[in-house]
């Protein structure tokens, strides 16, 4: 198994402008194979993207409660309750969320994916 210390870091790409970014708490995005997303929006401009299916029974992430507890930020999934960390992906059942890295650059926001993103899907 790979060290995920060695492992190149993916490509960045641009999700859109943080003002537009920001109207909503959460908005459903898509990588180029279909994979669901979501972003997540909390003030002040404090953006995390994840996957939109939960990894115990594939619930809807984008319809999930958002707790800000001042050094992490989860999301619980609203089927069956299940919590995750959004920097780490970490949850108190042992199960790992895959989330990704964001950053703003010049009023963008760029995703750290290993393919490329779309608000639509294709």
């Amino acid at each position: 198994m790979a060290d995920s210390s060695t492992d190149p870091e993916p490509p960045w790409f641009c999700l859109g402008n943080v003002n537009d970014l920001k109207q909503q708490e959460s908005t459903k995005f898509y990588m180029k194979s279909g994979a669901p997303l979501v972003l997540f929006y909390l003030d002040p401009n404090r953006f995390f993207v994840c996957s939109a299916i939960c990894p115990h029974a594939k619930g809807p992430l984008d319809q999930g409660d958002i707790e800000d507890l001042g050094d992490s930020v989860k999301v619980t999934c609203p089927m069956h309750f299940y919590s995750f960390d959004l920097i780490s992906g970490s949850s108190e059942s042992g199960l790992k969320l895959k989330t990704y890295k964001t950053e703003i650059r010049g009023g963008k926001l760029f995703v750290a994916s290993p393919e490329p993103i779309s608000l639509n899907k294709s």
